[in-house]
Formats: C-alpha cells, sequence, structure tokens
C-alpha cells in the first residue's frame, strides 16, 4: 500500500513537491539524495552551505510566513530570519579570520603572566585589540611586545559600555567580537572555540562562558560562581522569563561574544550606565527576537574576593542600575527571588564545606542588601555621598547637579524601547 508523506528536499528542488512511494523506496531515495547531494555537512556551517541556505529560504515563503528549516524541522516566523556570514575554523584549530578578541585593561601586568599565554593559545595575536586606560605599570609595553593591537585613551574617558562599543565601532569589518576582561584567564586552547559554536544556531546573537573559580578561592567566592554559572548550558530567549525571570538577561561581558551586526542593530552598548551594560544589551536582544546563549563548555578562570565594604558597593551599583533602568524590570520581573534563592544555597554550600564562613555570609548578605536598598533610591543621596558609596566613581564624577536634576544622563531606557520597536516591525 502506498503512502503519501513529504521527504526533506535539496536546495536545487522544489519545496512543494510530493512523492508517492512505498516505504522501502523512500528510504532508498533519502540514501541516494544523501551521497549524490552537493551540499557541505551541516556541522560545518561553511560559506557556501550558509549562503545556498539563505537562498532557499528567501525563494519560499509559504502562507502565514512560517517557513520550515528543512534540516533542522522547526518552525519559526520569516520576520526574525537574519542573513549571516558563517566561518570555518582553520586547520590549526585556531578561530576564523573574522573575529576580533576585544580586551579593556588598567595596570594589567599582575595579570599578564597568565592572561596572556593562555589567550596567544587561543588566537593569533593580531586578533585581539587592548582598550588601555593610561596603565602606569608597563602594561601597553607588555601588550606591544606580544604582538597585540594597542588603543589608549584617557582614564577619564573610560566607560564600562561606551569604551566597549568604541571597540566595536573601529572593527567593522568583523563578525563575531569577543570580550574578555584582563584577570579571566581561559581554561584551555579551545575555549574561544566551544563559545564561538554557539553561533551555529542563527538565532543567537550573543554568548557568554561559564567562569569558574581560580585556583585558592575560599568557598564564599566559590559558591558565587557556581551559583551564578552552572555546569549545563542554556539558550536564554524571551519565552524564558517566565521560567528565568530576571536571569533570563543575565551575561557577563567578562568571556561573552556578539554577532556584531546584532549588537550594532540594537544600538550597540550604551555608554550612559553605571555598569551592566551587558545586561542590557541581552535585554534588547532578547526583546528583538533573539537568543543569548550560555556555553557552559567554554570555561574562564574569574572570581572576585571581595571583602564586605566591596560587596556593599558592588550591589548599591545594581540598585543604581535598577533604578535607572526600571524596564527590565518590568520587562523580566524583579531580583528578590533571585536573592533568596542565592542566600539560601550559599548557606547550603557552606554547610557542607566551611562552616565557618556562615557567620561572614550572613554580614555579608546585610551588606549587600543594604547597597541595593541605598541603590534604589539614590535620587534621594547627594552627588558626594553616591560617590562615596560605589565601586565606579568616576561614573558620578562625570555628572553634574544639573544632568541628574533634569534626567538627561538617563536616556538608554528610551533609546532600548525605539531600537525594540524598529526591531519587531
Amino acid at each position: 500500500m502506498l503512502k503519501a508523506t513529504r521527504t526533506p528536499f535539496p536546495f536545487s528542488a522544489s519545496p512543494n513537491s510530493k512523492h508517492l512511494l512505498p516505504a522501502d523506496a523512500q528510504q532508498s531515495t533519502r540514501k541516494r539524495r544523501r551521497e549524490t547531494s552537493p551540499r557541505p555537512a551541516i556541522a560545518i556551517r561553511s560559506r557556501e552551505y550558509c549562503a545556498a541556505r539563505q537562498v532557499a529560504l528567501s525563494v519560499w515563503e509559504p502562507e502565514g510566513g512560517i517557513v520550515k528549516y528543512p534540516e533542522e524541522g522547526r518552525h519559526r516566523p520569516l520576520r526574525r530570519m537574519v542573513p549571516v556570514r558563517c566561518w570555518r575554523h582553520t586547520e590549526q584549530g585556531r578561530i576564523g579570520e573574522m573575529l576580533r578578541v576585544i580586551v579593556p585593561t588598567l595596570n594589567a601586568a599582575a595579570d599578564w603572566p597568565q592572561f596572556a599565554p593562555a589567550l596567544l593559545a587561543c588566537v593569533r595575536p593580531d586578533q585581539v585589540l587592548l582598550i588601555d586606560s593610561e596603565s602606569t605599570d608597563g602594561t601597553v609595553e607588555l601588550a606591544s611586545k606580544a604582538g597585540f593591537g594597542v588603543c589608549s585613551i584617557a582614564r577619564t574617558e573610560f566607560n564600562h559600555g561606551g569604551t566597549r562599543q568604541r571597540a566595536a565601532e573601529m572593527l567593522p569589518d568583523e563578525d563575531i567580537l569577543v570580550y574578555l576582561t584582563q584577570d579571566a584567564v581561559l581554561a584551555g586552547s579551545n575555549e574561544l572555540k566551544k563559545l564561538i559554536a554557539a553561533f551555529d544556531d542563527p538565532q543567537v546573537m550573543a554568548a557568554y562562558g561559564r567562569q569558574v573559580p581560580r585556583p585558592g578561592a575560599c568557598a564564599i567566592e566559590a559558591h558565587a560562581r557556581d551559583f551564578n554559572y552552572p555546569a549545563v548550558s542554556r539558550l536564554q530567549e524571551l519565552t524564558s522569563r517566565r521560567r528565568l525571570g530576571l536571569k533570563t538577561i543575565f551575561m557577563s561581558n567578562s568571556f561573552a561574544a556578539y554577532r556584531r551586526s546584532a549588537l550594532m542593530g540594537v544600538g550597540g552598548f550604551p555608554s550612559n550606565v553605571i555598569f551592566g551594560e551587558d545586561t542590557i544589551t541581552a535585554a534588547n536582544l532578547i526583546l528583538a527576537g533573539y537568543k543569548v546563549a550560555y556555553v557552559a563548555e567554554a570555561c574562564v578562570y574569574h572570581s572576585h574576593s571581595y571583602t564586605w565594604i566591596q560587596e556593599f558597593k558592588r550591589y548599591f551599583d545594581i540598585g543604581v542600575l535598577h533604578s535607572r533602568e526600571r524596564w527590565l524590570l518590568d520587562e523580566f520581573g524583579g531580583a528578590n527571588g533571585e536573592g533568596r534563592r542565592f542566600f539560601l544555597s550559599e548557606l547550603r554550600y557552606l554547610l557542607q564545606r566551611d562552616q565557618w564562613r556562615i557567620p561572614s555570609a550572613l554580614v555579608r548578605t546585610g551588606f549587600k542588601l543594604l547597597g541595593y536598598r541605598l541603590g534604589r533610591r539614590e535620587n534621594w543621596l547627594s552627588l558626594d555621598l553616591k560617590r562615596l558609596m560605589s565601586m565606579s566613581p568616576r561614573f558620578w564624577e562625570a555628572r553634574s547637579v544639573a544632568d541628574l536634576s533634569d534626567g538627561s544622563d538617563q536616556p538608554s531606557a528610551l533609546v532600548s524601547k525605539r531600537v525594540r520597536h524598529a526591531c519587531r516591525r
């Protein structure tokens, strides 16, 4: 008995053709097509394959605006499709030509013996660009000796978002921009390759890797990394906010990569935020219909042993971010539930590994909570007091009383709204 089925079609065939074949004939036909089809293997993601795929998808627009990916079997709205350029890894195992690593630095000589060799094991020296803020310990000389590109800026010009955006604008021909911090040490020679593999999904526009505790980290420091960077990879998209809440837009530019076209398409990194430019950019990408990938297989050693006062200052800055960028909480939910889960997880972790640090963890939690709540109410505080409480005092030095009163330093929410509206159209 004959059974009507729709078989996957090669790019040279019509997507609407039907084949009325018996089951055994269908199997032999599929085998013959696999043997004779000129298209390359899907896993390679070569330029020729991506070009052919874009042509095939562009000529087939069925009613309702829904397209079925022949090789993936998934349905997506056509409006989310964007042309993407793909790449091959070289035979030597290094990342291809269309990638640049960007590292903001300030007196990085102490981290250099671990940072530079690990990075050079993954990329060529000419694929690295340092944005240095007037280092005085010989960082520029070390970078030049290693063959890295260096762009020097004044310390007063540094801004977490603005400096990274400046680097992106300096590299208009790159497809992928990878951002590292000077104290993030790649764990192996394939870490960048693993991170970049996330872009095999054409809907992924940003990816970040796992941060593991540095050697010698205390239990409190190690737990913070284990909680925020689990061992399981995930995709963060708009539908994830019901399950992940504010964690949907969690991302860290200490080890992250972006498609440059998508980054610039959502307005780039904001230059007027105290920090959290990665979080805001991830939110803009997700609200525009794209995905952010967390790649647990790609690892860097990166953690901090903050004092109680440093924890207070860091969470004060987080509170300022949430106060000025309220749309993040409106779109993805508040941070209270995540803080409660972190605290309970930390207590369980310390009970099993280092009970003597539980009193310190309790005091630390109190400082975090106080700092965050003061940051959320930063409008009530004087500029001098904010500068004293913040981990980023230069952010406040660049603000004047007039700027704070008229709100001229808070346009990122309005810019994000315009960008999201344009992307959805």
